[in-house]
């Protein structure tokens, strides 16, 4: 027995490091969501008076099953209605919605649209289409044979044509996509995907996020953000404070670290307090850290983090 004791004993001892490496390797990272403020790639200067928010995508002209056609002209109207309250949310600038299908798409006519509004510019849906795509199809075995599941999206496309008083200012499409469900593949056939006409509410959900993606184009927004934390080693005490709720501390913790010799370490300190401030609304100070840690050593979480703040 003691023979049989000392080796397993010796065995543990051996493996011990690998076994605290493992187990360090394994910490799960807190996670941070925060709200941000969002920066235009385009933004528009100086800021409009009133924006006219126009369709000039002739849905009955595309000749589609009555029952789609109808859904599109609900959609396209929808889409100013949304154009028009995303940017009441956002800012002071006044909209001016002209509903259903307008016939004007020359830029000479679209000229005297804006001057007949007294207006600055004009948003103008120019192509649009929501659809259910197949993304994917897994087989999965079992004891009673193989069976095929194919899945979807549900995907809006919409053609924005931004105008002001000269012409044409900026042409873009904006594609959104939701995951939408699943069904069996019977027989090895391909599934026959969701009709689009029978979901309104999803396709009316897709439509919104369309639509807040083309106006993060334009003017500041608001986005959510999931940031990692480092608690490893070190930065222990950063967790346990994160996990009782005392961000001040996990900030505290974090600080001591910012400047250390080891570079990694510091650019880690440094990320935890930008991602910390940027959870109090404090995105300018945020940034500060944010560089230094991406001076100091590339972080993927940094790196990923700095997209959102123009570095």
């Amino acid at each position: 027995m003691a023979k049989t004791f000392s080796y397993s004993w010796m065995r543990y001892l051996a493996m011990l490091p690998f076994l605290i490496m493992l187990h360090s390797c394994t910490v799960t990272r807190p996670q941070i969501v925060s709200e941000i403020r969002t920066f235009p790639t385009y933004p528009i200067q100086p800021t409009p008076d009133l924006v006219l928010l126009i369709n000039i995508f002739d849905v009955p002209g595309e000749h589609l099953r009555d029952n789609k056609q109808e859904l599109f002209v609900l959609l396209t109207d929808s889409t100013l209605f949304e154009l028009s309250r995303r940017i009441g949310d956002r800012t002071a600038i006044s909209t001016r919605i002209i509903p259903g299908l307008t016939k004007t798409n020359m830029p000479g006519q679209m000229s005297a649209l804006l001057r007949e509004h007294l207006a600055s510019h004009a948003i103008a849906i120019t192509d649009f289409d929501v659809l259910l795509r197949q993304t994917d199809v897994v087989t999965t075995e079992d004891e009673y044979g193989k069976s095929k599941e194919a899945f979807y999206d549900i995907v809006s496309v919409i053609n924005y044509t931004l105008y002001d008083t000269t012409g044409l200012v900026k042409d873009m499409e904006i594609m959104a996509s939701r995951y939408h469900s699943s069904r069996s593949v019977i027989s090895g056939l391909l599934a026959a995907g969701p009709n689009i006409v029978n979901n309104k509410d999803a396709a009316l959900n897709v439509m919104r996020d369309n639509v807040e993606l083309y106006l993060n184009n334009f003017i500041p927004g608001q986005a959510q953000r999931n940031r990692s934390i480092y608690v490893d080693k070190e930065l222990s005490k950063v967790n346990e404070a994160i996990q009782r709720g005392d961000y001040e501390a996990a900030m505290k913790e974090s600080l001591i670290y910012i400047n250390h010799p080891d570079k990694a370490l510091a650019a880690k300190a440094n990320y935890n307090c930008a991602v910390l401030l940027e959870n109090e609304h404090k995105q300018e100070v945020a940034k500060s850290y944010l560089q230094k840690s991406l001076q100091l050593y590339i972080l993927p979480e940094a790196w990923e983090m700095k997209e959102d703040y123009g570095l």
